[in-house]
C-alpha cells in the first residue's frame, strides 16, 4: 500500500531521545507517507534530530514554535493540520505510546471510506492509581458533554492518537475555532464536539504502552485546561 495520501503530525516537546527512532520506523515502513514534525518550544536536541532528517527527506518538515506565544498540543496540532496538503492525516505522539504499526490499519480504514479513525486504548500499561482515576474522571465528564452533542459517543473520547480526512479537519477549525482549547492537549474531544452527528466514526484498539525515553508532559494546569474545554 502506498501511503502518499496520508501526513503524520507528531506534536513534540523535548523528545529527544524518541523523534529519531520514530521518524527512521516511519520512512521506512510507510511508503510516501508526509510526517510534520510540530515543536512545542523543546530546549534540547529535539529540533536539531529532526533537521538532520529534513536535510535528507522533503517528505519530513518541521514546524517550530519560537515565535507563537500560545504552547500546548491542541496548537501544535492545528497548527500542524493547516500544513497538511494530503487527502488524510493521523495525530500521533512521539514516546512510542502510540504504537506506530498500527497506522497502517489506520490508514487503510480511512482509505474505505471511513472518515473518523480513533485509536482506543483497550488496555493501559503500569499506570499509577492516581492517572488512572484522573483519566476516568476526565472520560466520564467529557462524555456528560458529548452526550448532548452526539448520537453516538466512541468508547475513547480522550485519545491522541487518531486520523481524520484533512478536509473535515480544516472545516472544523474554519467553522468553531473557539472549541478548541489551544494550550490544552485533547485534540479528539475538540474535535467531537464540532463534528457532525452524520460523520463516518470507527475505532481501532491498541495497548497504550510506557513511553520509551523522556518524562510525561503532563501537569495540573494541563487539568485546567481541560475543564475548561468542557464549557466551550
Amino acid at each position: 500500500m502506498s501511503f502518499k495520501d496520508f501526513t503524520i503530525i507528531i506534536p513534540a516537546l523535548n523528545e529527544e531521545e524518541n523523534i529519531g527512532e520514530l521518524l527512521s520506523f516511519l520512512v521506512k515502513k510507510y511508503s510516501g507517507i508526509q510526517v510534520i514534525v510540530c515543536d512545542d518550544g523543546s530546549k534540547d536536541k529535539t529540533k536539531k534530530i529532526v533537521q538532520s532528517f529534513t536535510s535528507k527527506n522533503k517528505s519530513i518538515r518541521l514546524l517550530k514554535s519560537d515565535d507563537d506565544k500560545i504552547h500546548g498540543i491542541c496548537r501544535r496540532v492545528t497548527e500542524g493540520a493547516k500544513e497538511v496538503k494530503t487527502k488524510y492525516l493521523i495525530v500521533m505522539d512521539a514516546d512510542f505510546q502510540h504504537p506506530p504499526e498500527k497506522i497502517g490499519e489506520i490508514a487503510k480504514n480511512l482509505d474505505k471510506g471511513w472518515e473518523l479513525i480513533i485509536g482506543t486504548r483497550k488496555k493501559v500499561k503500569n499506570w499509577r492509581f492516581d492517572r488512572k482515576l484522573m483519566s476516568q474522571v476526565a472520560t466520564w465528564l467529557g462524555k456528560m458533554v458529548l452526550f448532548f452533542k452526539r448520537k453516538k459517543i466512541p468508547k475513547d473520547i480522550l485519545s491522541g492518537f487518531f486520523g481524520i480526512k484533512t478536509e473535515i479537519f480544516g472545516w472544523a477549525l474554519k467553522s468553531q475555532p473557539q472549541k478548541f482549547e489551544l494550550p490544552g492537549y485533547k485534540v479528539l474531544f475538540d474535535l467531537l464536539k464540532i463534528l457532525p452527528n452524520d460523520i463516518k466514526i470507527k475505532e481501532v484498539y491498541y495497548i497504550f504502552g510506557q513511553r520509551k525515553g523522556g518524562q510525561s508532559k503532563i501537569k495540573a494546569k494541563h487539568i485546567i485546561l481541560f475543564l475548561k474545554s468542557l464549557f466551550k
